[in-house]
């Protein structure tokens, strides 16, 4: 008998709470292609798709267009995603089975290099910092800076678990 991962799945409503970003600004970011369409008629979110839902919220709450933000959000998804699956209260793991080690293991160290997220708006530009030293000196008259520590931090804190190991079925 082996084992499986269950990535917890999110309703619209849940990832208005979790993220902030309401369920027409959902459907307005679905239908320009900066989030997953519909599954069987339903949204449907999980760990990854809600630390994209909370980069593009944070950029656009500062003025930053949905098409820009769009073009980093995957490399933000994907560093916020790392930054909470390396946290083992992200993975529940009810029958000890201790399979979640592998996926926290190789979530580690990965986001640490892009802990900050630099834009400038105006000219649409973005650039990454580790440190507070880079930040200095990546940061511009008009720039605008995202902790994606931070951001992970905000989606375990109100998702909770967000993978569930079990037992597969025989």
């Amino acid at each position: 008998m082996g084992w499986t991962r269950q990535y917890t799945q999110f309703s619209a409503s849940e990832a208005e709470r979790i993220t902030g970003l309401d369920a027409a600004r959902q459907r307005d970011f679905r239908r320009h292609g900066y989030l997953p369409p519909l599954e069987a008629g339903r949204a449907k979110f999980d760990a990854k798709t809600l630390a994209r839902m909370l980069a593009l919220k944070a950029l656009a709450d500062v003025g930053v267009s949905p098409s820009f933000g769009a073009e980093v959000a995957g490399s933000c998804e994907a560093l916020i995603s790392a930054r909470v699956l390396a946290d083992d209260r992200a993975v529940s793991d009810p029958l000890d089975l201790r399979m979640g080690e592998p996926l926290i293991r190789g979530a580690e160290g990965l986001p640490e290099r892009h802990r900050w997220l630099v834009v400038r708006p105006v000219s649409e530009k973005y650039s990454w910092a580790a440190t507070p030293e880079d930040l200095a000196s990546a940061v511009g008259a008009a720039s605008v800076v995202v902790d994606l520590f931070a951001l992970g931090d905000l989606l375990l804190e109100r998702a909770g678990v967000l993978v569930t190991i079990e037992r597969e079925a025989a």
